[in-house]
């Protein structure tokens, strides 16, 4: 029997600067990042610990693979990007869990999937992960920082909102599917 567990993601857990990174991983484009070792992820995370976290990276400008990325304003949190993040995570373990994709099992794409929750959006991006080390939100965060399109995502100054999901499937290849959807609305 397959186990899939669902989890809407909303916090930073531990401080992103105690990650022991020991661990490689797939991250969305085929790019290896380390992680930390595996564990089981909370069972419940908060969307004000989560939007601080990443106000936090995002407080600090940064190198995203040889792009400079200055400082940028804070993002705040939204349910109908939870929504779409969480549709694809688990779109992702429960029919793509041998692949990463930004494209749905259905042909949609992450803009779609943003617009088919009723989210109206001027600008957008998203992050996608899967790996049995990314176990944590810390580890996951890590990871995208680490990746160049990624971290320019995370320092996205068009982008003022954000949903994040995970979705554990204990059976399947990687484990954990995490989805951040980053945005603006449309005025």
């Amino acid at each position: 029997m397959k186990l899939v567990r669902r989890i809407s993601i909303a916090a930073l857990v531990l401080p992103l600067a105690a990650c022991n990174l020991s661990t490689g991983m797939r991250a969305s484009g085929g790019e290896t990042a380390p992680t930390s070792p595996p564990s089981e992820p909370p069972s419940e995370l908060h969307g004000t610990a989560a939007v601080q976290a990443l106000n936090a990276i995002r407080s600090d400008a940064r190198d995203c693979g040889g792009e400079f990325m200055p400082a940028v304003a804070d993002v705040g949190w939204s349910d109908a990007l939870e929504d779409a993040a969480q549709g694809h995570s688990d779109d992702l373990a429960e029919n793509l869990h041998d692949s990463l994709s930004h494209t749905g099992s259905d042909g949609l794409g992450a803009g779609e999937r943003i617009a088919n929750v009723g989210y109206n959006a001027a600008s957008w991006a998203e992050n996608i992960a899967a790996g049995t080390s990314y176990d944590t939100v810390d580890a996951v965060m890590v990871g995208w920082l680490e990746s160049p399109g990624h971290c320019r995502n995370l320092m996205n100054p068009n982008v003022t909102e954000i949903g994040l999901a995970l979705t554990t499937a204990a059976e399947t290849r990687y484990r954990h599917y995490w989805t951040l959807k980053l945005a603006r609305p449309q005025n």
